[in-house]
């Protein structure tokens, strides 16, 4: 609940000026800033500790005044009538990591430090035993310390490199990655992310070479390649937990490719990447829907 509140929160810098994020209208300073957002980010499922934040958060009406949204407030009232039909999901479900986005692209919060993921949803990188454990060390009021195993056993060769592709840091940099450079991220939303494909495919590409590294090693062959009509042959079992929810889904090894109804299908995924093999082989890309607007 908190992270929506955290958007609102965001969202009501620009609309409000006497908020408090709003530096240019209020004076208010970085540390000022950075003071919110700890609030806001610590124990994100409990109630907001600042008094301040939490009456500005129960009072705010993102549809006050639509004059301060760069689309004239189509994108708030549109969430705001989900909101009312009740199509939006329940407190205490699950959610997603790339909530936090707007936060982190937004002018409003330059010069302040976000907190580490693991810190704000430690059950999203820790396994459900460690969660669990302290759980009810809790509610005990018992102090202790947990040991964190990998999720997999050693007969499995692949928990050789389980200390690099379970690392907290290396998850956390993975999914801050993400949300730096998210796929779906148009200009119209706020501003241009400079050669935002080129980074997101270098770093990635980055990764997967060290960790081709690490396999080898230990003994282990490369990564090998996906192919759209055969099985991926590992399995993978997170061992991680949903606040609310229940546990993160896991794969059984050998398992195919399907279509997913109203998503992909692999017949279109095996043309697309026809497709972009040809125009790498080419040399350029003709782009079909310019050709037609000018014919």
């Amino acid at each position: 609940m908190k992270v929506l509140v955290l958007l609102a929160l965001v969202a009501a810098a620009a609309a409000w000026p006497g908020f408090g994020f709003q530096a240019d209208a209020g004076g208010v300073s970085d540390a000022q800033k950075q003071h919110d957002v700890n609030f806001l980010l610590h124990k994100i499922y409990g109630e907001i500790r600042d008094s301040n934040l939490k009456a500005k958060a129960d009072s705010f009406d993102p549809e006050a005044d639509l004059s301060h949204y760069s689309d004239d407030g189509a994108a708030v009232q549109k969430l705001m009538r989900d909101l009312k039909d009740h199509r939006l999901l329940e407190q205490k479900h699950w959610f997603s990591l790339f909530n936090p986005r707007q936060l982190i692209h937004s002018p409003l919060a330059e010069h302040v430090v976000l907190p580490p993921l693991y810190e704000v949803t430690p059950h999203l990188f820790t396994n459900s035993e460690v969660i669990e454990a302290a759980y009810r060390a809790k509610q005990t009021q018992t102090p202790g310390k947990f040991q964190s195993s990998f999720t997999g056993t050693k007969k499995n060769p692949e928990q050789r490199v389980a200390y690099f592709g379970e690392d907290i840091g290396m998850n956390t940099h993975h999914v801050t990655w993400h949300m730096e450079f998210p796929f779906w991220w148009q200009d119209s939303y706020s501003h241009h992310l400079d050669r935002k494909g080129e980074n997101f495919f270098w770093v990635h590409h980055q990764l997967t070479v060290r960790f081709d590294a690490e396999r080898l090693s230990n003994y282990l062959d490369p990564v090998g390649e996906l192919h759209w009509d055969k099985p991926i042959v590992q399995g993978f079992a997170p061992h991680t937990t949903y606040k609310y929810g229940g546990q993160f889904p896991s794969r059984p090894d050998n398992v195919d490719f399907e279509d997913v109804d109203g998503v992909a299908r692999i017949r279109d995924l095996l043309i697309v990447e026809s497709r972009i093999r040809d125009a790498i082989a080419h040399g350029y890309i003709v782009d079909r829907l310019a050709i037609a607007l000018t014919s």
